[in-house]
């Protein structure tokens, strides 16, 4: 198991983007929107990834506003630079400045729906369920290389053993295939596919 270095990022978001896309296509259109996801939790340090870059997973402490607050900080500017490529498009044609926000549009759509494709990513891992016993962690964006097994639960499972005990970890499963085998692994299941364990 690996904490990913900010270098390993991109291949991480690839990960990602490559286990929740229907195809190679989609994911190759995803994969901005994935790295983008990623990177609040990179500037934390909290995105692993398996030794044989195979799986990867965030095991991060629930703080919501922080998460908030890095992704608007990684956002301005991005928004700036696509304004500038924007208005200068626009002195090269008059479709230049809609040309290139029309671009970075599709590229953004797609990779919602294809990241977001399911209910469990509208839904906070911590719900009113949660018990309040210790400090909070979340495990999110749990992906695994298609044709590939296990190495993302392994390293999760590492992960979540390492914490502090009496810490309590939350989850959204994406599907209920996956949540079963949360509660296999020793999670309460929640509402609206949350689950969590005490550690």
């Amino acid at each position: 198991m690996t904490r990913a270095k900010f270098t390993d990022i991109p291949w991480a978001a690839w990960v990602m983007s490559r286990a929740f896309a229907k195809n190679r296509t989609l994911a190759v259109l995803a994969w901005p929107t994935a790295l983008l996801t990623l990177l609040p939790y990179a500037l934390r340090r909290t995105v692993h990834l398996s030794d044989d870059r195979t799986g990867m997973v965030i095991v991060a402490r629930w703080r919501l506003v922080l998460d908030f607050a890095l992704t608007f900080a990684i956002m301005i500017p991005l928004y700036a630079v696509i304004i500038v490529l924007a208005i200068a498009a626009s002195s090269i044609t008059v479709f230049g400045f809609l040309g290139v926000f029309a671009v970075v549009s599709v590229f953004f759509a797609i990779g919602i729906v294809t990241l977001t494709g399911r209910t469990s990513a509208f839904t906070f891992p911590v719900g009113s369920e949660t018990p309040r016993t210790g400090p909070l962690w979340q495990v999110a964006g749990l992906a695994q290389l298609p044709g590939t097994r296990l190495s993302a639960l392994m390293i999760a499972r590492r992960v979540i053993r390492s914490l502090p005990p009496g810490s309590v970890v939350a989850t959204v499963a994406a599907s209920e295939e996956l949540l079963d085998a949360y509660v296999r692994w020793g999670f309460t299941r929640g509402q609206s596919r949350r689950a969590f364990l005490v550690v």
